[in-house]
């Protein structure tokens, strides 16, 4: 007997159950299949709902059929991001509870700046920045080099290596191409060292799983140190190659230390919820920096998030299992 329904809600545009190596994983959303047969070893009646075009209907199957609990992974809905979080309001006003983030939580960690400031006024350092809404407005001051990327996107969209400026001329031609396709600019200082990436999993406490690195030692030389879109999802590009990810990371007893209490303190302040993903740089000069909160992170098998669950010693399962439970228990 079925202990009930779970739906996966998702936004994947490509077949999930597509073996096309070309296309990209933010796409694909590989994990859904996998999601829908661990609900069902678990004993629940699993159903995959693709929230497109028509988002009404999806709603309406929602509020027909009064799940246990959705596994959101809505992230980009009509090509808008900002539409995640309206998606994550419409599950609260029909009172079916989800897992993940909330609205409010997934509206701010989108605005890489309001992001910042919170962060800042915490004691959790973060890079110096100016926010640009014209291309030739003033750079406050920012030492060189910087990197320029939207200041509402995620995902590292809009963020490639022309975004790392070395000097002014290059930095206005990165303000320029992010303001002309995404809007608003966030500028700060480029900070050289490490990119950790930590895990933050559960509410009551929290707490951070094995952090993982990002190993830059494949680019070629001279590709700046950073991991953009093309490192993110463009498989056939040597990027995606170049940027393999170690975990757990080698850290000194200071270094883990700062960053387990930070990356706490980032995930509450920010009203975070079951499973996010804090990045950080490691500057052997200025020490960590915090670069953005990521709720809701890709949990496919092959995800960053997947390697520091499996080296904190739990399973694909049980780690789905704790995001439903927590979220039935919500309701």
């Amino acid at each position: 007997m079925s202990r009930g329904l779970i739906v996966i809600a998702h936004n994947a545009l490509a077949d999930p159950r597509s073996t096309d190596p070309a296309a990209a994983p933010h796409l694909i959303h590989d994990e859904i299949p996998i999601i829908e047969q661990v609900l069902r070893d678990a004993g629940w009646e699993a159903l995959a709902l693709p929230v497109g075009a028509d988002i009404l209907g999806a709603l309406g199957v929602l509020a027909a059929r009064r799940p246990r609990a959705v596994v959101n992974l809505c992230d980009d809905l009509l090509d808008r991001s900002d539409h995640e979080m309206h998606f994550a309001g419409a599950l609260e006003l029909l009172g079916v509870p989800y897992t993940g983030a909330p609205p409010l939580a997934l509206g701010l960690c989108r605005d890489k700046v309001m992001t910042k400031l919170i962060l800042r006024g915490h004691g959790v350092p973060t890079a110096p920045f100016v926010l640009l809404e014209e291309p030739d407005a003033p750079l406050g001051g920012l030492c060189y080099p910087v990197i320029a990327k939207p200041a509402t996107e995620d995902g590292s969209l809009g963020i490639t290596d022309a975004s790392v400026a070395a000097d002014e001329g290059a930095a206005r031609r990165a303000i320029r191409v992010v303001l002309e396709r995404y809007g608003p600019v966030l500028v700060e200082e480029f900070i050289d060292g490490r990119e950790l990436n930590v895990p933050v999993l559960g509410n009551a406490p929290p707490r951070v799983l094995p952090v993982s690195e990002i190993d830059f030692g494949g680019l070629a030389h001279g590709m700046p140190h950073i991991c953009g879109y093309e490192a993110k999802w463009e498989l056939a590009d040597a990027r995606y190659a170049g940027t393999v990810g170690i975990c757990p990371a080698q850290l000194d007893e200071q270094a883990q230390r700062e960053i387990e209490q930070w990356s706490i303190t980032a995930f509450c302040v920010l009203g975070l919820r079951d499973y996010a993903r804090i990045d950080w740089r490691l500057s052997p000069t200025r020490g960590l920096m915090a670069l953005e909160a990521n709720p809701n992170p890709d949990i496919s098998p092959s995800s960053g998030f997947l390697r520091s669950v499996r080296a904190a010693g739990m399973d694909y399962a049980a780690f789905i299992g704790q995001l439903v439970q927590g979220a039935i228990a919500r309701g």
